[in-house]
């Protein structure tokens, strides 16, 4: 609540915050007294930052189980994330989900806090390569595996009535400076990891609401 700065310096009434259906990151400002004055006010995105460790992001909440890590908020990702249903604009997710104990718990969670049509941002070590069975690390993916979260009949959709993921992009890493070959991959990526090895996965998933 702020006052409202159309009104005179005199008026002690304080405004509300009324969306106004088109854009949803500006909200209008209304008096309560009545001068129907009305401002744009941005309305801040919420983006996390999940396990960060010690890289930090300008403008994400950055999240770690780790005090030592001096995060923005302390959580552990393996139970109900602190945040509302619907409350966050984009998740970036990368080398965690390995950490999970229960992936499908990890992904119910980040459907559950994402607003309608936002997106996730995961990457997670390959299972062919040797990134993939650190001491702390608890599951292995490939690419199909992960492809399968948006299956419509057998997916992550199967567990969760209210709605489930779009698949925008997964695409096979080799390695990060290996561009062509990288691209290569990842024309027929469910083959390629059949008979050669790959050091990441990453994939972006969309929130989608059953109507």
């Amino acid at each position: 609540m702020t006052k409202c700065k159309n009104c005179k310096p005199d008026c002690d009434n304080t405004v509300v915050r009324l969306s106004n259906g088109e854009d949803s990151h500006v909200d209008l400002v209304k008096c309560d007294c009545g001068c129907n004055n009305a401002e744009p006010m941005k309305k801040e995105r919420v983006k996390l930052n999940l396990g960060c460790g010690a890289t930090k992001l300008d403008g994400f909440v950055n999240i770690d189980i780790c005090k030592k890590a001096n995060p923005d908020k302390v959580m552990d990702l393996n139970e109900k994330w602190g945040f509302p249903d619907d409350s966050i604009d984009f998740i970036n997710a990368r080398y965690i989900m390995e950490h999970i104990n229960d992936p499908t718990f990890f992904l119910l969670e980040a459907w559950r806090v994402l607003k309608e049509g936002k997106e996730i941002d995961i990457l997670v070590p390959h299972k062919s390569g040797c990134g993939a069975y650190w001491y702390d690390h608890k599951n292995q993916f490939s690419w199909i595996g992960l492809q399968g979260i948006g299956d419509k009949y057998f997916g992550f959709t199967f567990l969760n009535e209210k709605g489930g993921f779009e698949v925008v992009s997964n695409k096979i890493i080799i390695w990060d400076k290996l561009g062509a070959l990288n691209k290569l991959a990842n024309v027929f990526p469910q083959y390629y990891e059949w008979f050669f090895p790959a050091s990441s996965i990453r994939i972006i998933l969309k929130k989608k609401v059953f109507k």
